[in-house]
């Protein structure tokens, strides 16, 4: 479930400064530097890439055929001519997946349908309760993912209480107590319930700081700031942040 970079990656991608020069690295030569850098994107990025790709093709085999063709492609080094001075390294992968999505379809010969609000395409034949997801929308539900993943395998205290909190958040802390003890197979009162609810916050935020950090390849909080607040996820971690 787990679709982070490993930490000797996570703890280099902190020296690079973006995602631009992180590509610019990665297609400049075929050394191993490279090759690692260009797994770490891949690392980042494949997530939220499946999740976008299978909102628009609503199939999850060909959402999977055309993640590994995106893959592929990032692999081989088709992105060296990206240029940040046509946008965000973000925009810059939205569109290569739209036009992803789009030779599917003209393969198929089919049109696809355009959503007007987020531009994703969708295989007009497929009944959609409703639109796919943005790709800013997959990225925050892979962060969020992430850093479950990564609080769950460091504290599993901690998850087991904030998960409960999460999942019912109007039932009072005594009724959630003996959920946690039957989950993690120990005693725990109401004041501890609260104490670690507290703490397990705590963690969550910095942990999703963290993850934001190492996805930016920035050190700079005003930028792991801004990309919270872009991503609807700064309301998670102001405790953390001030």
């Amino acid at each position: 479930m787990t679709e982070t970079a490993t930490q000797s990656k996570s703890s280099w991608l902190g020296r690079i400064e973006t995602h631009w020069s992180m590509i610019a690295k990665a297609h400049g030569d075929n050394t191993i530097e490279a090759g690692v850098i260009r797994n770490a994107v891949l690392g980042h990025y494949i997530g939220p890439v499946f999740r976008y790709l299978l909102g628009a093709v609503r199939h999850e085999e060909t959402a999977e055929d055309l993640s590994h063709e995106f893959a592929l492609r990032l692999l081989r080094g088709d992105f060296r001519k990206a240029s940040p001075d046509h946008g965000r390294f973000r925009d810059y992968l939205k569109r290569v997946l739209i036009n992803l999505v789009n030779d599917h379809f003209r393969m198929k010969q089919r049109s696809p349908e355009q959503f007007a609000e987020h531009g994703e395409l969708v295989d007009p034949g497929t009944e959609t309760p409703s639109a796919p997801k943005s790709f800013e929308e997959c990225i925050h539900d892979h962060l969020l993912t992430v850093t479950w993943d990564r609080l769950e395998e460091g504290n599993a205290r901690y998850y087991a209480v904030l998960l409960a909190r999460v999942e019912s958040p109007e039932t009072p802390a005594a009724e959630l107590v003996s959920q946690v003890e039957h989950a993690l197979g120990c005693e725990m009162t109401s004041a501890t319930f609260r104490k670690t609810l507290a703490r397990a916050r705590m963690k969550y935020a910095r942990i999703l700081v963290q993850v934001v950090r190492e996805t930016l390849g920035a050190d700079e909080d005003a930028d792991v700031r801004r990309e919270l607040k872009s991503l609807g996820l700064l309301s998670y971690c102001e405790m953390v942040l001030e």
